[in-house]
């Protein structure tokens, strides 16, 4: 990635030690092979940008505005998901049913796999699809799962089949399950970058991620159900907003976390972690110390170079992060380009434009833009 190849530069500078040393200021050399010089605050930056140490062997940061990889370790090995698996549970889930949905428990909890966490259902309770899908990602409900799954395709193989084929919809190379719910078997795996692009869709899905964000929950069945939220990042980490934990004997330690601070957003992927709330709560602060949001809007123009059409554009749409992530010591480096049509998106309901962000020529994000 580009960011990382810049910042090798630096780092490289750093550690000989040529900051400041008599023979000109700090520099790097640009992609066209030009010196560009960092002042000191940039130096002081760049020696942020050293990820802390985790125990996780695979690792993604991904910026939840843009879906950019920011930093990654074996991101596209394969790792057993555990209940990481349930994500994708509640997104075909989405996909094939509504939260108002009743559905009938023809299974007891003591009849899924030993070892299963559990919500606890019994055979001949009624409860909604929202319920389920609380106890599928609060607690983790194995039982939740196979309800989910016989309810919509009338068997586990049918929705496992499902899930492998929303993956697919999805575009990932490195994932396929066996069952809804995540217990290790073979075949049954996933890698932390499919994972951080899993938690990122089910991010834009509004009715997952206000549930993924609870921190407890009182879901109605026979009696009462109450919940609290086992992800230790929505509990304890300032602006944790999700997404889901797992933990096997294969898998250990796993989670794809969310955290939003001033108007940004980061997804964490931890997988084979000796202890995911640590290694999760590093690597967030890492990325908002070492990175920094800028807003994604169109341009503002001095009043000698205002354009009444220009001045008519907004972006709309439902951002899942008002700001993208920048390195820091690159913020000022952050280009806008607009393209306009000015025959276009005038009573028509589309776009009219386009606003592309670049870094160094390169493209970080493009959205449209309409007329207000």
């Amino acid at each position: 990635m580009r960011a990382v190849s810049r910042l090798s530069y630096v780092l490289m500078l750093l550690a000989l030690g040529l900051a400041g040393t008599g023979f000109g200021p700090a520099a790097v050399l640009g992609p066209d092979g030009t010196q560009q010089p960092l002042f000191t605050w940039q130096v002081g930056k760049a020696r942020d940008m050293a990820p802390p140490n985790v125990t996780a062997e695979g690792v993604v940061v991904m910026d939840v505005a843009t879906g950019r990889v920011l930093y990654s370790r074996n991101a596209h090995q394969h790792y057993a998901p555990a209940s990481l698996t349930k994500m994708v549970t509640a997104l075909v889930a989405m996909d094939r049913a509504k939260l108002t949905d009743r559905v009938p428990i023809n299974f007891s909890w003591q009849d899924v796999p030993p070892e299963s966490s559990v919500m606890g259902l019994e055979a001949g309770e009624e409860l909604t699809m929202e319920g389920l899908l609380c106890g599928l990602l609060l607690v983790s409900g194995n039982d939740a799962a196979v309800a989910i799954a016989k309810h919509i395709a009338g068997s586990e193989p049918a929705f496992v089949q499902l899930m492998n084929q929303k993956t697919r919809e999805l575009g990932l190379q490195d994932t396929h399950f066996e069952n809804p719910h995540g217990l290790d078997t073979d075949g049954h795996f996933s890698s932390p970058y499919d994972m951080a692009v899993i938690g990122r869709n089910v991010l834009s899905n509004p009715d997952l991620a206000r549930i993924v964000a609870l921190k407890q929950e009182r879901v109605l069945g026979r009696g009462i159900y109450p919940m609290r939220n086992i992800n230790r990042i929505v509990q304890s980490y300032p602006g944790g907003d999700g997404i889901k934990t797992g933990f096997t004997d294969l898998a250990k330690q796993a989670v794809v976390g969310s955290a939003s601070v001033n108007g940004s957003r980061a997804i964490v992927v931890v997988m084979r972690s000796d202890g995911y709330a640590a290694d999760a709560s590093n690597l967030f602060d890492y990325t908002f110390n070492a990175f920094t949001g800028i807003k994604i809007e169109p341009p503002t123009y001095p009043p000698s170079l205002q354009d009444p059409i220009v001045d008519t554009l907004q972006l709309r749409g439902n951002s899942l992060a008002d700001k993208m992530l920048v390195p820091r010591w690159e913020r000022d480096y952050v280009r806008q380009q607009v393209w306009l049509d000015p025959s276009l998106g005038d009573g028509q309901g589309g776009p009219a434009g386009w606003i592309s962000f670049l870094l160094d020529g390169n493209l970080l994000t493009q959205r449209p833009l309409f007329r207000k």
